[in-house]
């Protein structure tokens, strides 16, 4: 009876490991495009040739390496040619910087971070106090109360604050 509960569970889990993405080109066999799954003990083959370097070449299965072996060209070229389009791959979004106007009201230097209390960067974010890390020299001529112009962004996980300008005491 319990059994009869949970086909539907399994029938979603096959759903959702069905429409998994496929796996990066670096992981699949050169010969049969299957994906290689567990990259630690797959087999594998050191390909040599005379005036180059080694090569250390995966397989999904061992039957793939005598195919590799008969038309050893044919598959390096195959695997240069994912390597190509996986480094022409963007490797990271661009970040957006917005415009910052603000005043410091503290300065962290073992964080390397200023505490800013900010205006109101409009469609973005309503004006509030931040934390945001900051270079060195940007750092080393922080003052509390001084007024502050800055390109403001999220990398990673920490606000920044790039092209940092002071503005004059009025």
């Amino acid at each position: 009876m319990n059994s009869l509960r949970l086909l539907p569970l399994l029938a979603l889990l096959t759903v959702a490991f069905a429409a998994e993405p496929a796996k990066p080109a670096a992981l699949l066999c050169p010969v049969s495009d299957e994906p290689i799954t567990d990259p630690a003990n797959a087999p594998s083959f050191v390909y040599q040739k005379a005036g180059q370097p080694d090569r250390v070449v995966q397989f999904c299965c061992e039957g793939c390496i005598a195919d590799f072996k008969a038309e050893p060209a044919k598959y390096l070229a195959k695997l240069d040619a994912r390597a190509a389009t996986a480094a022409a791959a963007p490797a990271t979004p661009e970040i957006k910087r917005y415009a910052l106007r603000g005043v410091v009201v503290a300065v962290d230097a073992d964080k390397s971070a200023l505490r800013v209390k900010h205006e109101e960067i409009p469609g973005f974010m309503r004006a509030m106090t931040m934390q945001f890390k900051v270079d060195a020299p940007t750092l080393g001529a922080a003052k509390v109360g001084a007024a502050l112009t800055a390109q403001m962004s999220r990398q990673a996980k920490d606000w920044v604050l790039e092209d940092v300008k002071f503005e004059p005491a009025k």
